[in-house]
């Protein structure tokens, strides 16, 4: 929970950006977070990383039976892959929704092959779900990718376009 604290009682120093508000964690009160016109958050961190909370790890066993014990891992900075406003707590899943794991891999297809052998793969997809599920397929995987690994999404989106092109979809 923060709380919110007046621009005018804080001074942010020589933050680049127009300020919009102040906040001060609870949990560590000297923290000062500030919310920049751009929609980007300072909480000592670098620009383009956002602090993480706290939480608590539960404890789990490796595939290899090693056991991990339980810990409560501290808040850090991380990498900032989300855009601004495209999440709320009022959806019901997070996303544009569920993907069934490995339908296009167990044909051969891999964002890691030549183009050749993953339109070959792409045909064997056809074959199987038809050409507008492997269609919508890809673009479901080109925008999960697109903010963690934009170069995998532009070879979903080719390969994409490629099938819409052979088939007649447009996008």
């Amino acid at each position: 929970m923060v709380n919110t604290v007046d621009s005018e009682s804080a001074n942010p120093g020589s933050i680049p950006g127009r300020i919009i508000k102040y906040y001060f964690c609870k949990a560590d009160s000297e923290s000062l977070i500030i919310v920049l016109a751009s929609n980007r958050t300072m909480a000592g961190c670098k620009m383009g990383t956002i602090k993480r909370v706290a939480y608590h790890r539960k404890g789990y066993t490796r595939k290899n039976g090693t056991r991990v014990k339980s810990a409560e891992v501290g808040a850090s900075c991380i990498k900032n892959t989300g855009e601004a406003g495209k999440w709320t707590t009022r959806h019901k899943t997070r996303g544009i929704g569920t993907l069934k794991k490995g339908r296009l891999t167990r044909l051969g297809y891999s964002s890691k092959l030549y183009k050749g052998a993953r339109h070959a793969a792409l045909n064997r997809a056809i074959k199987a779900y038809g050409p507008l599920a492997v269609y919508r397929m890809l673009q479901a995987v080109a925008t999960y990718a697109k903010r963690t690994s934009p170069n995998k999404a532009a070879i979903y989106r080719s390969d994409r376009n490629w099938v819409g092109a052979k088939h007649g979809y447009k996008h």
